[in-house]
């Protein structure tokens, strides 16, 4: 019996001590190996590119100017840091620039970057006051700048942003303002998964039966032209048409976000 107990315990030692050699060599070949994944995705009418390892997402999407509240595509799981930076220039008034460029004049309007024009164009001469002053108020965010880049984190089961006109239609008052100098950072500190939307701010029309609405398209318009905007206008309520200051910017954002996952004990496997 002695020599039958001291056999088994001969090959339990063996049995844990091969155990131990073989968890010794999975971390060694899984600290060698390279866990580093590459992944572009198409989803979301996006193109996103992740690079991911153990402690960090590393995700790229392009913003269009003319994006009205898009899916960037980027997701902060709960516990998660990310630290944002967006690069690029766009331009709000390419009609404009376009003209000026014909007329071989300085533009009116600059190129602006992910923190925005200076300031919004509220001209003094009475034709214009009223109107500029309206439109003003049309911005996805009056607080931001035209051209600023905006965030919206959505939360897990609730609503998208959606700048159509429709039932659908739902433009969060909560935002985060993107400022070049500071970036954009934090934590989910939440139980939810955020999915990253990302807008440029600029004027959307919201209501085509309000007066406001229809002067601050106007723009001051007199005599014919005041007649063919007239005319415009009504094509746009019957088309439900509301993106028009969207559809005239140009060039794209690239918006960088590094996740950064939280540690767990068991990381360093």
């Amino acid at each position: 019996m002695e020599s039958i107990l001291k056999s088994w315990g001969n090959t339990l030692r063996f049995i844990i001590v091969l155990f131990i050699i073989f968890f010794a060599v999975i971390i060694i070949i899984n600290k060698l190996s390279n866990n580093t994944q590459f992944n572009i995705d198409y989803t979301n009418d996006k193109t996103l590119i992740t690079i991911i390892d153990k402690k960090n997402v590393i995700a790229n999407s392009v913003l269009s100017a003319c994006d009205c509240w898009a899916n960037t595509g980027i997701e902060i799981r709960p516990g998660e840091e990310y630290e944002i930076k967006v690069l690029g220039k766009i331009h709000t008034t390419a009609d404009k620039m376009i003209k000026d460029a014909e007329d071989d004049v300085k533009p009116r309007f600059d190129w602006v970057g992910p923190e925005g024009a200076k300031d919004f164009r509220i001209r003094n001469n009475k034709q214009y006051f009223l109107s500029d002053s309206l439109r003003k108020t049309l911005l996805l965010f009056q607080n931001a700048k035209v051209g600023q880049v905006l965030f919206y984190f959505q939360k897990t089961n609730s609503k998208k942003p959606n700048c159509e006109m429709g039932l659908s239609f739902f433009i969060p008052d909560s935002v985060l303002t993107y400022e070049s100098e500071k970036g954009l950072s934090g934590k989910n500190d939440t139980k939810d998964t955020w999915f990253v939307w990302a807008s440029v701010n600029d004027m959307l029309l919201r209501d085509f039966q309000g007066q406001s609405n229809k002067i601050a398209y106007l723009g001051g318009a007199i005599n014919d032209t005041l007649k063919t905007k007239l005319n415009n206008w009504q094509q746009l309520v019957n088309e439900n048409y509301n993106r028009l200051w969207f559809d005239d910017n140009f060039g794209n954002f690239v918006i960088s976000a590094k996740i950064i996952k939280p540690i767990h004990y068991f990381d360093f496997w």
